[in-house]
């Protein structure tokens, strides 16, 4: 999709030069264990094979292969049930729906992957450490994501 080809622009011009769209992971938890009222996506500049954990986890939850990321919000106008979200390794934005996810499932998932573990929880990690991460995310990448060249 176009926003995803754009994030990845943007990862690889701030950090590698080495990621394109089959070097990102996303995940969005819809409604699912979440603790903020509001859609916000997590972005990786690396390749994590996620889906196999939701695969795995929740065989009875149907599953949905959207055609690009922007239809997301008609899907779930038409459905408003839980579900979980997520693309990776050039597979298209998947989504999980009714899974029986805890919370924070994708990023403990994720966490784990990356070889952090004590990383999965906002909640319990060193919030410092937390705030100096996410702080320096922001300034990296703020100069690049605002100028987005196409609303949605």
């Amino acid at each position: 999709s176009r926003l995803t080809t754009y994030v990845s622009l943007c990862l690889s011009q701030e950090y590698w030069d080495e990621v394109n769209p089959k070097h990102v992971t996303f995940f969005e938890h819809g409604i699912v264990g979440q603790s903020v009222g509001h859609a916000h996506l997590h972005i990786f500049p690396v390749s994590l094979n996620i889906g196999a954990n939701a695969r795995q986890d929740f065989p009875t939850s149907e599953l949905e292969v959207l055609r690009d990321i922007e239809t997301l919000p008609h899907r779930w106008a038409n459905r408003s049930s839980p579900y979980l979200l997520w693309s990776t390794s050039g597979f298209g934005p998947t989504l999980c729906w009714n899974p029986a996810a805890p919370r924070q499932y994708f990023r403990t998932i994720s966490a784990h992957l990356l070889g952090y573990p004590s990383r999965a929880d906002w909640k319990t990690m060193d919030p410092l450490l937390d705030k100096r991460m996410w702080e320096g995310t922001v300034e990296r990448l703020k100069k690049r994501l605002e100028r987005v060249p196409f609303k949605s």
